[in-house]
């Protein structure tokens, strides 16, 4: 009987949980079993697992789709025979002493729940990490949350607080509900503090699952199988992007937060989830806002200040995506009214994107002293897409004198779309 049982929730995405299983054939510590569950795959995951050619390694694959990693997990417990129950998503990865480091810190502590350092990078163009498994004060409370792949528990625990519940049903993702009531429960918690996890956020990439690129999984996990332990370099980064404000704080949601509204939106920005929304050709003249793009590394909360309209600034990516609920017909004028810009020697250098297709522009400075940056689209989006505009802006550091010291680029109010038919 193994004294782990990992699971790796796993949908159509083989060249990631290549990567992750590779992480777990260097592990130090070898008492383990690897249940890999597919969420009703379809690809050639299953031939990847057995490619490994590793007994350790169980392939299982649901008959339905459940579109999350809840029911895999569930269905991994049920199959599990490990006295501890380790999850590993497919597209992080696990340092080699990372399991050995967990059934240490949960042997000597007695533990319910075991955690290591987890590091999570945003997209390269980011700059962004954070990081989630320090205790304050040394200690887990209920405002703290960890991700799945740094987590290690005990099996009693699940008998003692339930199964992982089904999205749908609640008011925060599920992964955020398992550690919640496991603490509710009285569970200990235990750190290893030690970095022996990378997540690559896949709720931080626009169209993850639909891109599936691994090029990130693949140049960290060369560093693994160096053998040279690169972690010090990874804690600078970390640093790096603290003083340059590019990192984010890991916390349980709050309840204006974690709506089942939010939730939806960030299954429909990478791509795991449709959207539902109806897109229809854009033939007459509208005006959009930026108040229902979804929330990301790409663009900053809504505001407003001094009786402008509402706006959100780019960044703290250089390159900051727009998607509206409707699809051009043809050729058609866009306006962009700009209300401000961190850096306006960086104003002329901006870049623009129609639906994947560089466009040029044309700035004017209204009387206000905000922008209007036009240009034209000149074919039709693609079937069944909505209308996409991306922004890249070369930096998005504020100059020195700035007191907002957030990354950003412009400040976006609204987008107008004049069909040319319809003057």
């Amino acid at each position: 009987m193994p004294r782990v049982s990992v699971i790796i929730a796993t949908y159509n995405w083989s060249e990631a949980l290549r990567c992750a299983l590779r992480s777990l054939q260097l592990q130090t510590f070898t008492d383990f079993e690897v249940l890999v569950v597919g969420d009703a795959c379809t690809d050639d995951s299953a031939d990847v697992v057995a490619g490994f050619a590793d007994p350790r390694f169980r392939w299982m694959n649901r008959e339905r789709n459940a579109g999350g990693q809840w029911a895999p997990n569930n269905d991994g417990i049920s199959e599990a025979a490990g006295e501890f129950i380790a999850y590993l998503g497919h597209d992080d990865l696990w340092y080699p002493t990372h399991l050995e480091s967990l059934v240490r810190a949960a042997d000597a502590n007695r533990a319910d729940v075991a955690c290591a350092i987890a590091m999570m990078y945003g997209p390269p163009e980011t700059g962004v990490r954070a990081v989630c498994g320090v205790f304050r004060d040394g200690a887990m409370d209920a405002s703290q949350f960890v991700v799945p792949s740094s987590l290690m528990h005990t099996r009693t625990l699940i008998e003692r607080i339930g199964p992982w519940r089904d999205p749908d049903g609640l008011q925060m993702p599920t992964d955020c509900e398992l550690v919640r009531r496991a603490f509710e429960s009285g569970a200990r918690f235990v750190a290893t503090d030690e970095l022996t996890v990378f997540k690559f956020n896949a709720a931080w990439r626009r169209d993850a699952y639909g891109r599936r690129r691994t090029d990130e999984q693949r140049e960290l996990l060369a560093k693994i199988e160096s053998g040279v332990d690169f972690r010090t370099g990874e804690l600078i980064g970390l640093v790096r992007a603290f003083v340059s404000n590019r990192t984010i704080e890991i916390r349980m949601p709050v309840a204006d937060e974690a709506t089942a509204g939010a939730m939806r939106s960030t299954r429909t920005f990478k791509g795991a989830r449709a959207s539902g929304q109806t897109i229809e050709p854009l033939r007459l003249a509208r005006l959009f806002t930026l108040a229902d793009q979804p929330p990301s590394l790409e663009w900053y909360a809504p505001q407003g200040m001094d009786g402008l309209e509402s706006y959100r600034w780019s960044g703290p990516s250089n390159r900051s995506m727009l998607r509206f609920p409707a699809s051009l017909a043809g050729t058609t004028d866009i306006r962009v009214h700009v209300v401000g810009v961190a850096d306006p020697d960086r104003l002329e250098a901006l870049e623009i994107e129609v639906d994947g297709t560089p466009v040029g522009h044309a700035i004017s400075t209204n009387p206000d002293g905000s922008h209007t940056v036009r240009f034209r689209a000149e074919s039709p989006t693609p079937s069944g897409n909505a209308v996409s505009i991306q922004f890249k802006v070369e930096g998005t550091t504020p100059p020195a004198k700035d007191p907002d010291r957030r990354p950003r680029g412009i400040a976006v109010a609204s987008v107008e779309f004049v069909p040319i038919n319809s003057r």
